[in-house]
């Protein structure tokens, strides 16, 4: 069942992403989009200068440079967060309780996610499981995401965002780390979500 969990997220995470990507990619839907490919080519150069230099008084203005880069950038990803974010709720946590309990990726792998005592997943469990999911390889642990957007609306100091975005990368690194040592050492393949939200995924 491990192996159809990994799989069945995969194919999830790979159905919002696109979904995100395509409704975000859109003007209309993000007036941010026309500005992040700008912003992400001036963080890419920043990034590349930072690893030439060599006098510390050139470091810290590279950082500072690169600090500014990085906020200005993740400044532009704003909309696209959030509709990554919306469209995680709507299809993980409301898709899956009017859909007894499968994603479409489990459904496919005949998995579904009940709470502990065998009943119907309620939504605060759904909205627990959201919040510790998420993969690096995508957006990142949900939880992290959500604070990286509250940052992004009330901090204006691009040093210190960049000193708590690493903080946060750092979580978010982590909890997907705990996840995955969990999932593979626990037999039946509970992971901190599953504990968390005192819920798990059973076959059906």
């Amino acid at each position: 069942m491990k192996r159809r969990r990994v799989i069945a997220l995969c194919i999830d995470l790979f159905f919002i992403t696109f979904l995100a990507m395509c409704i975000s990619s859109v003007p209309t839907f993000n007036p941010y989009y026309e500005a992040s490919s700008e912003a992400y080519e001036k963080l890419k150069n920043t990034s590349i200068d930072f690893l030439e230099i060599s006098e510390i008084q050139d470091a810290k203005e590279h950082l500072n440079e690169a600090s500014k880069s990085l906020y200005h950038y993740e400044k532009t990803q704003i909309i696209q967060y959030a509709w990554y974010l919306l469209f995680y709720i709507g299809y993980f946590v409301f898709f899956v309780y009017f859909n007894k309990g499968s994603t479409l990726g489990k459904r496919i792998m005949h998995l579904r996610v009940v709470a502990d005592d065998g009943n119907k997943v309620s939504l605060k469990s759904l909205s627990m499981r959201f919040l510790l999911n998420g993969s690096r390889l995508f957006y990142g642990v949900n939880l992290c995401v959500l604070f990286e957007i509250l940052l992004l609306l009330v901090m204006k100091n691009h040093l210190l965002f960049y000193m708590v975005y690493s903080l946060i990368s750092f979580l978010s690194f982590g909890i997907e780390i705990g996840n995955l040592i969990t999932f593979y050492t626990s037999e039946s393949g509970s992971c901190l979500i599953d504990r968390f939200s005192k819920s798990h995924v059973e076959e059906f």
